[in-house]
């Protein structure tokens, strides 16, 4: 019997000094990246018709200076500098910058997570990774959303205490991807239930709920921006943007209840709607977690292709699925249920199995899901070498 088991990942430090570290980045991070994105600068065109920088919501939502905009701070950093093409050569090189410096970040936690051998698989991992390698040098929201994501994961993992300062980031993260609201929902509203049922007085209490509840009113005001300038405008009109985007636009695609009520026919419908619900769940965490966004907008057509290029895509995107999915598994299993407030990331997932679910959504989860990929690894040889020992003895 080992005590404490589930939790020798956190006593296995890794050999790597910071300042090895940065040479290893250096080294073999960034000359592979530089390739790799080159490459598929030239082959993204070939293979799938398409720019390796397609990206229409820039041109439609961020170059005109819109304030209703969605995603109202990377609206107006896009509107300050006049940037009209995201091919532009100060937003590339600004994209690889920061998506180098999430990835970075992502490995000084492995030092305390992951032996030298499993802490150089998730670097090859990260360096190798097809979807992080379409967008590393594409400047979108979803840069924005990665980098949030790791500095939550890295303050509900790696710090013992916040302040004002952390929560004002996480607003201004918020204000450069509005869906980043889902996950901060569930972050905060954990942070005031486990607050609520500490043992201190009620002044505490209510000086606490006070804080949140302003906290609350700014992720209002920079997620509902059009809602506000319009009603001071005393004109509703019709949304940009909303959460309720995301339910409504399903039935724009075949992905839907009402598609899979079509091809079951009980007896009961309360049986076909429990059916067709979990039929659209399986399918949108497979679609989430493996497949880019035309296999999602041009179901089930996308999966009856006979060419070269759309069967291995296909095999590719369900081998990224069990990749993810494992990953994602055991994500929970050392993260969650340890600390259950990493669950808001979870809650950021199961949003989207109900409405738009393709790989673009489940980007900023990436990493963590290929850490608890590689944490399964390492853990299960860590296993399998003591059992040994034991047998020996």
């Amino acid at each position: 019997m080992i005590p404490n088991f589930a939790d020798i990942y956190l006593d296995n430090q890794s050999k790597f000094k910071v300042n090895d570290l940065i040479k290893l980045f250096l080294i073999l991070y960034i000359p592979l990246k530089i390739i790799i994105v080159i490459a598929l600068i030239y082959l993204v065109p070939i293979f799938f018709n398409k720019s390796y920088f397609d990206y229409a919501d820039f041109i439609s939502n961020y170059t005109s200076c819109d304030l209703t905009s969605p995603n109202l701070l990377f609206n107006l950093l896009v509107c300050s500098f006049g940037f009209q093409k995201i091919d532009n050569i100060s937003l590339i090189s600004i994209a690889f910058i920061l998506n180098a410096i999430k990835d970075f970040g992502f490995l000084l936690i492995t030092l305390k997570s992951l032996t030298k051998r499993y802490l150089m698989l998730f670097l090859l991992l990260i360096i190798l990774h097809p979807y992080l390698n379409l967008y590393q040098a594409r400047f979108t929201t979803d840069i924005f959303a990665s980098l949030a994501v790791f500095f939550v994961f890295f303050m509900i993992n790696f710090r013992h205490h916040t302040n004002i300062f952390y929560d004002v980031i996480i607003i201004i993260f918020t204000g450069f991807r509005n869906s980043l609201l889902i996950i901060f929902l569930f972050y905060y509203g954990y942070k005031l239930i486990s607050h609520l049922v500490l043992k201190i007085n009620y002044i505490k209490k209510i000086r606490y709920l006070s804080y949140l509840f302003i906290v609350l009113i700014f992720f209002v005001l920079i997620t509902q921006n059009d809602v506000i300038i319009k009603l001071l405008h005393g004109n509703i009109g019709e949304r940009n943007y909303n959460t309720l985007n995301y339910f409504i636009a399903t039935n724009i695609y075949n992905i839907n209840i009402n598609y899979f009520l079509e091809f079951i026919n009980t007896s009961s419908v309360i049986i076909d709607y429990i059916a067709s619900i979990i039929i659209l769940v399986a399918i949108n965490l497979i679609l989430l977690m493996g497949f880019r966004e035309a296999a999602f907008t041009t179901f089930p057509d996308y999966f009856l292709q006979n060419d070269f290029i759309s069967i291995i895509s296909i095999l590719i995107g369900f081998a990224m699925f069990l990749l993810h999915f494992i990953g994602l598994i055991y994500f929970i299993k050392y993260f969650v249920f340890k600390k259950p407030i990493n669950l808001c990331f979870i809650f950021f997932i199961l949003f989207h199995l109900l409405t738009i679910s393709h790989l673009r959504y489940f980007l900023p989860i990436i990493p963590l899901s290929l850490l608890g990929f590689v944490l399964y690894f390492e853990i299960k040889n860590k296993s399998y070498k003591i059992l040994n020992n034991n047998s020996s003895l």
